[in-house]
């Protein structure tokens, strides 16, 4: 959820918008302007990836240690 907040709190601040109903990639020529889009799917994405690690690591020490 945190990658998610983060993604779409870039797409505001950037004022990223679609002119299309739907997603996906086949409206990516509808979205304006695309690079604060790909900019913040990419950071949504590190967010995510990063939360994920993180909270894998802590969990796996807690298992060990107990």
């Amino acid at each position: 959820m945190a990658g998610g907040a983060a993604t779409g709190a870039l797409i505001m601040a950037f004022g990223v918008g679609s002119q299309a109903p739907h997603g996906g990639i086949f409206v990516a020529f509808a979205i304006n302007p695309i690079w604060g889009f790909l900019v913040a799917i990419i950071v949504g994405t590190l967010v995510s990836a990063a939360l994920v690690t993180v909270l894998k690591e802590l969990s796996h020490r807690r298992t060990v240690t107990a």
